[in-house]
């Protein structure tokens, strides 16, 4: 089995909100909409640019690391 790291880009915002989105929905119920949708815009506008994002890939499925 193998594993791959490697720095997500801008390509990988659309799996890397998808994974977020489905983690706030399963766990944040105290978040409004508006508040969700805000941040669903500012994470991949003003937050992830400016972060160390990484990848793992097994079979070539992202999962998100944050560092």
């Amino acid at each position: 089995m193998t594993h791959h790291i490697r720095p997500a880009g801008t390509g990988d915002y659309p799996a890397i909100m998808e994974i977020w989105e489905s983690a706030v929905k399963a766990t944040h119920d105290f978040l409004t909409e508006e508040d969700f949708n805000y941040f669903k815009e500012a994470i991949p506008r003003d937050y992830l640019p400016n972060l160390e994002v990484y990848l793992i890939t097994k079979m070539m499925k992202p999962k998100v690391l944050l560092q």
